[in-house]
């Protein structure tokens, strides 16, 4: 077997539903799940059981019922682990199955790691590597036929075929040492006119797989659609007839699509990933520029190339350039914009690209049928007819195979220049062996580990904080699409715009009570950064409608100058604009807030795959954005006083700088200066200068309508130095800070102080 160690995981997906399962294999499975489980037959025990059967029962601790449950009991050998399993059916609260895996835990086995159990199957021999890998392509797949050709694979399609050639091989390599050993009693001479034509057999067998490959891409991946054609050529609107969904955005100005769009679609039980671009002309646009130059790119790489012609106005040089870019790929031609007067004609189209274009309208859904069952003449009835045939669809398999095939070829090279039996037997071991690879026979451990890290299942467990006994069985883990670490203004747009998109996002915060803060001057906007929030707020932000709803005072800077440098700026009510926001950010589905420290980055092969806090707890993400701000080991600085703490007296985060710094990210301070407050009744008004907000109002958001928010304003109050305020800064700027040399560095400063 293939270690002692029993092992447990949550089988189903971390979210709440309607069944969740704790899977336990090993040695000591049925006892662990012994002293947890009550059976409704009391004193009945899990080890007196009958193999697979079902119990009904409770999963208690010490006791105290945690959750009823259905239980599972299999007995080795017969198991997928070929170990002793027992599954615990729960009900599917990401709460409860969590509490009985750290019950199980805690009773004695340990958290599985990436792809174990099936790991475990291979290694017990109760499946070959292939057919491992085939359990990743079934939970991946994305259609029916990759679906059927990963079951095929599972049910051993590959293997058989890689055996049966494997044992030809090693058959000859055996007969050929023998030979060179007792060279007396086994005849030799002649022998490579046999073995070349059952090298020649095997090498058949290879290429055959081989030739399987490219449609089995197609399977597993998809055919890689990418449209082409000039500016305003209906391109989106193509792409939008396809997926049936207004998916792209579709103007009557030219060059709306500046970058590559891409969406799948299903036709006929294969993906169609389809790629819009920008079109493509000549231009002295820096980012339209860009934009073509990718595109022509991505047209190289394509399985498919739709070319849409815009028949409304003549063909030009950007047409020829597009035709000579899809002569010799598989392509298709369609004559857009049907439904205006055409002056481009299907003869002149056939002639230029010797293909048969269709005829369509995007704008009136027409020919769009047509379109599909082209594609299915040329990738279904022309490529693949699928059936029973083994395909190959995985990367590896295809590089060892074509290996493979490569050493034949130098056995039979060698044959031909009747060269010595010894270079027979050197090039059939290497094919036996990177043969053996694909069905793990001959594999090292590094790759085993790297394929079954790929696996989903006890993946998030590993990154929990539940993959050693010793972790704290207290520990918060949890699985997300995107952490965002920060809740400051930054912190609070990549949070929303995360979630808007649908994606499972948390922010974390050293204090729900900071969220969207304002320590220093409680503004937004001025000078630059007015423009910055209008652009978010064009992008779906929440800076301006937030400042729209909570400002004191609205003043637009920069009036005496064009309108190209007018910068709006608002005054707010800090409380109200953090309790405002804190509100939406609460109110938004796909978002969680978190109250923790964030203390380090976890880094798995090079790839950022979650955060943990300072607690110990584990947030397993695709992305992390860190939004941290000033708070990174922040020091509050007053005169001759340092004080380790971030703004307005909040905690600073005083860990997360290491681990940044352990995967090389350079450090900078960011230096910032702010008044001193003042007691207001210590102010003498009377030799202040008053400054009004503006009296029609100008929104920060284009949501909100400008006569929703005319109203009263806050006054804000100027004053200016003299010569006795210049007098005590002199005499005293050998105590500053930035003279004193208590603050080093040479980052960047902003807000400069008054010396």
């Amino acid at each position: 077997m293939y270690r002692s160690e029993t092992i447990a995981a949550i089988s189903t997906a971390m979210t709440n539903s309607g069944i969740g399962i704790i899977r336990i294999s090993g040695n000591e499975a049925i006892d662990i799940a012994d002293e947890i489980f009550i059976s409704v037959k009391k004193g009945k025990k899990i080890k007196n059981m009958a193999s697979h059967t079902v119990h009904y029962g409770n999963i208690a601790d010490n006791g105290k019922i945690i959750d009823e449950v259905l239980l599972i009991v299999m007995k080795a050998p017969n198991t997928y682990t070929r170990e002793d399993v027992v599954e615990i059916n729960c009900h599917g609260g990401v709460f409860v199955t969590k509490k009985i895996l750290e019950l199980v835990l805690k009773k004695g086995a340990r958290c599985a790691e990436p792809g174990e159990f099936t790991r475990r199957a291979f290694l017990n021999g109760r499946i070959d590597l292939s057919q491992a890998e085939a359990v990743t392509d079934i939970i991946n797949a994305k259609n029916t036929m990759a679906l059927d050709a990963s079951v095929s694979q599972l049910r051993g399609g590959i293997s058989d075929i890689i055996k049966q050639q494997r044992e030809k091989i090693i058959y000859h390599i055996a007969f050929i040492e023998a030979a060179l050993d007792d060279p007396e009693h086994i005849e030799i001479e002649h022998y490579g006119d046999e073995l070349i034509i059952i090298v020649e057999e095997i090498l058949g067998t290879l290429e055959s797989l081989l030739s399987t490959a490219d449609n089995g891409k197609l399977i597993s991946e998809g055919i890689k659609t990418v449209i082409l054609g000039k500016p305003n050529a209906g391109k989106s609107s193509l792409l939008n007839c396809l997926l049936r969904e207004e998916r792209a955005i579709v103007t009557d100005v030219a060059g709306t699509t500046r970058d590559t769009l891409e969406e799948t679609m299903s036709l006929s039980e294969i993906n169609l990933n389809i790629i819009d671009t920008a079109g493509i002309r000549e231009t002295d646009d820096i980012v339209e520029k860009i934009g073509v130059e990718r595109a022509k790119k991505i047209a190289e790489e394509a399985d498919l190339i739709i070319y849409v012609v815009d028949t409304s106005v003549p063909l030009d040089e950007n047409d020829k350039e597009i035709i000579e870019l899809i002569s010799n790929k598989k392509s298709i031609v369609l004559l857009n914009k049907s439904d205006l007067e055409c002056i481009v004609s299907v003869d002149e189209i056939r002639q230029l690209t010797d293909t048969e274009p269709i005829v369509i309208s995007a704008k009136e859904n027409i020919g769009i049928q047509n379109l599909e069952e082209r594609i299915k003449e040329m990738f279904y009835e022309g490529i693949i007819s699928f059936n029973e045939e083994v395909y190959i669809t995985n990367i590896r398999h295809k590089q060892l195979l074509a290996d493979a095939a490569e050493s034949l070829k130098l056995v039979k090279n060698s044959i031909e220049q009747q060269l010595s039996e010894d270079f027979y037997s050197i090039d059939l071991m290497n094919a036996y062996e990177l043969l053996g690879e694909i069905i793990g026979e001959s594999v090292s451990d590094d790759l085993v580990n790297e394929i079954f890290s790929k696996f989903c299942m006890g993946k998030y467990l590993k990154i929990y904080g539940f993959d050693r006994m010793e972790k704290k069985m207290s520990n918060v883990c949890e699985e997300y699409d995107v952490v965002v670490v920060g809740a400051g203004h930054a912190g609070c747009e990549a949070a929303l715009a995360g979630a808007r998109l649908g994606l499972k996002t948390i922010m974390f915060t050293v204090s729900v009570d900071s969220i969207a803060l304002m320590p220093c001057n409680p503004n937004i906007g001025g000078s630059s950064k007015g423009h910055l929030v209008r652009e978010i707020d064009a992008l779906g932000g929440e800076m301006g409608k937030n400042i729209d709803k909570t400002f004191i005072q609205s003043k637009m800077l920069n009036i005496s100058k064009g309108p190209a440098v007018h910068s709006l700026r608002a005054q707010a009510d800090k409380q109200d604009y953090t309790r405002e926001m804190r509100n939406v950010l609460e109110n938004t589905e796909n978002l969680v807030i978190r109250q923790a420290e964030v203390t380090e980055i976890i880094v798995e092969n090079g790839i950022i795959g979650g955060v943990k806090t300072f607690s110990g707890a584990v947030y397993y993400a695709k992305a992390v954005v860190l939004c941290t701000g000033t708070y990174l080991k922040a020091r509050c600085i007053y005169g001759d006083v340092s004080n380790p703490t971030g703004p307005n007296g909040l905690q600073a985060a005083n860990h997360l700088t290491d681990s940044l710094k352990t995967h090389g990210i350079e450090m900078f301070r960011f230096k910032t200066g702010t008044p001193a407050r003042v007691d207001k009744r210590s102010i003498d008004f009377s030799k202040m200068e008053e400054q009004f907000g503006d009296k029609k109002i100008v929104p920060f958001s284009f949501s909100t309508n400008p006569e929703d928010i005319q109203k009263e304003q806050v006054s804000c109050w100027l004053t200016y130095t003299n010569e006795e305020t210049h007098k005590i800064i002199r005499e005293n700027l050998d105590r500053s800070p930035l003279f004193s040399g208590m603050i080093e560095g040479t980052g960047p400063r902003y807000c400069p102080s008054i010396e």
